[in-house]
């Protein structure tokens, strides 16, 4: 389903619409913070005043912006309309060194494959935050800042303007990551695990109706490892980033203790035991977990819901912990 936007007609499915809507609205943002606001604009109003009710195509947007520029846009809009795949920025080599005026934090901006690229870095200080955007049209650039403060934080395209692909850490585990999975083990756990009818309501609402359900203290170690999981209940000693300890009726989630007769979560994350997988786990003693295992895979671009009763209170999706485009200095 990968294809260039210059190829898409029409909404097929979701992949589709990420193509032929989703790209294509990222492409006039980031035209717009070539331009700026006045030239994206006026392009804009021109092309309505001279072309409206008419069929306009991808040429009649380059034409009115390399006229209004006095530049040509050429290689800016073939690029993206073209390009099926996109950019994998990463930083390298970057040091921080404490200088008689303060600090200098030197490093390059990498790219793969090539692009013409205006990428902004930012970074932040204990008394400012500072800006540069670096030419980026080879597989590497240079970069230099100079600062009096000490520096906290470095982060390439701090506001995600531009088209990219994300690298494997950056990407969060969410529902549907377990939705998706092919090599997926459910487990029931020895605490806070829901009802069997809840157990099979959302299997069959996840599309794993198939799988058999296995007691989490007999799977070993090397099938934790080599597996998505979908965990029924807490098991001893292997809880998700948001729960930090349980007891015989109650679980923390987020420092606040819930009461699993009560409430709900499902919590998905990155698999402890192997970092390139996920695991999940859904915690319920409730009498309404069915009701809530019916409606988690509508959830399915988050992370981690909680619910009380049938009624969702929260849902989030679980921040990147690693970025190749990001240094923390502390």
């Amino acid at each position: 389903n990968v294809f260039p936007v210059s190829a898409f007609i029409s909404r097929q499915d979701k992949a589709s619409q990420s193509i032929g809507y989703g790209k294509t609205a990222l492409l006039f943002h980031m035209l717009r913070k070539k331009l700026g606001d006045q030239v994206f604009w006026a392009g804009l109003r021109q092309l309505a005043d001279k072309r409206m009710f008419d069929q306009v195509g991808w040429s009649d947007f380059i034409d009115v912006y390399s006229t209004i520029t006095g530049e040509s846009l050429q290689l800016f809009f073939q690029q993206w309309l073209n390009g099926i795949d996109g950019p994998r920025l990463a930083l390298q080599d970057v040091t921080r060194v404490e200088t008689l005026a303060g600090w200098k934090i030197s490093g390059k901006l990498t790219q793969q494959p090539t692009y013409q690229l205006g990428v902004d870095l930012q970074l932040t200080t204990e008394t400012e935050i500072l800006r540069k955007r670096v030419l980026l049209d080879s597989t590497s650039q240079s970069f230099e800042f100079a600062t009096s403060a000490r520096p906290i934080e470095l982060q390439v395209d701090p506001e995600t303007d531009l088209f990219r692909i994300l690298a494997d850490e950056e990407i969060p585990a969410t529902i549907n990551s377990i939705r998706g999975s092919n090599q997926l083990l459910a487990l029931l756990a020895e605490n806070h695990a829901p009802t069997s009818a809840a157990r099979t309501t959302l299997l069959g609402a996840m599309r794993k109706a198939q799988l058999s359900i296995r007691l989490f203290s007999e799977v070993t170690q090397q099938e934790l490892s080599t597996h998505d999981l979908l965990i029924f209940g807490l098991p001893e000693q292997f809880f998700p980033a948001q729960i930090s300890g349980s007891t015989a009726k109650n679980f923390t989630f987020d420092s606040e203790i819930e009461d699993s007769t009560k409430s709900s979560a499902f919590v998905v994350q990155r698999n402890p035991t192997n970092a390139n997988l996920s695991a999940a786990w859904f915690i319920s003693k409730g009498p309404l977990a069915t009701v809530v295992a019916r409606k988690i895979p509508h959830y399915g671009k988050y992370s981690y819901l909680l619910f009380d009763g049938a009624d969702n209170r929260l849902k989030a999706v679980m921040p990147a912990l690693n970025s190749p485009l990001k240094v923390d200095f502390n």
